[in-house]
This record gives structure tokens, sequence and C-alpha cells, in this order.
């Protein structure tokens, strides 16, 4: 969250999906969709914060750009998280919009400081991020990431 004036101003930088398969979602939104390259990869966080709580984590994710939005396709591997509660609750869909900004820890004070607090953050790769509590707000969850350079 940006304050600009008072108002919150953000940008759509990536739509996360939680999927079942990665596979099977790669080949679905590439041969309907000619979406592409994915770039996969395997992560695990031992020290994932959920809710304040410490919950190592498995997930694989595929990356691919759709113009100037990165689309972002998830599939937990192991471990509590918010992938596999959204996957329990709701199954398969949209997640996530995420916003790319200079320093994810300054980002992540601002929005505290404004009441929402934080549902999980981790850092893998030497990547920070975090996801903020605004699905009862804005009806889906914002992550805050690096900006890529």
């Amino acid at each position: 969250m940006r304050m600009k004036k008072n108002k919150l101003v953000f940008s759509i930088d990536q739509i996360g999906i939680v999927v079942k398969d990665i596979h099977k979602a790669i080949n679905f939104y590439s041969s309907n969709f000619g979406i592409g390259p994915f770039h996969e990869y395997e992560t695990f966080v031992p020290d994932l914060i959920v809710r304040g709580q410490v919950s190592p984590s498995k997930t694989k994710f595929a990356f691919a750009q759709v113009g100037k939005i990165q689309l972002e396709l998830i599939q937990n591997i192991e471990g509590d998280n918010i992938y596999s509660e959204f996957l329990k609750n709701k199954g398969e869909g949209l997640h996530h919009r995420a916003m790319c900004v200079d320093d994810v820890e300054k980002e992540v004070a601002k929005w505290e400081k404004n009441g929402v607090s934080v549902l999980q953050k981790g850092r893998a790769s030497g990547v920070n991020w975090a996801y903020m509590d605004t699905e009862s707000i804005g009806g889906v969850i914002i992550e805050i990431i690096p900006k890529r350079h």
C-alpha cells in the first residue's frame, strides 16, 4: 500500500493462482491461451511464517509473463500455509494479486500501521515477500514482492 494524500495506490504486477497439479495447469494455460514459456521451480522454506507461527513448507511455482503482468501458478507440496488453506476451503483458483515495491519490509510496516496484518511471509533464494490479510476487505489477498530489476 503506497500512501498518496491518504489514498491507497497500488499496481497489479502479478496474479497468483493456486492449483492441484502445476503441470496440468501449465498445459491448460499454454495450449488454450498460448501463455508461456513457464519457468518452474520448487522451494522449501523451513522458517515460513503463517499467521505468526513457523510452518515449514515446500511449494512448486511456475511463472510466465502475460503482457506486463506475471502469472504465477502455485502447487503446495507439503506443509500448512495459505495455499493449502485456500485449496481446502475454496479449491483451485485466483489466490492473490501482487504488487512490486522497492522495499518489502517498509511496505509491510505501512500496511500494519494501517491495521492490515500479515497472513504469511517468508524468504527464499534471497527474495522476501509478504501476503497481507486483505481478503475480507477487498475480496482478494494482496502480496507484496520486490521489484524485479
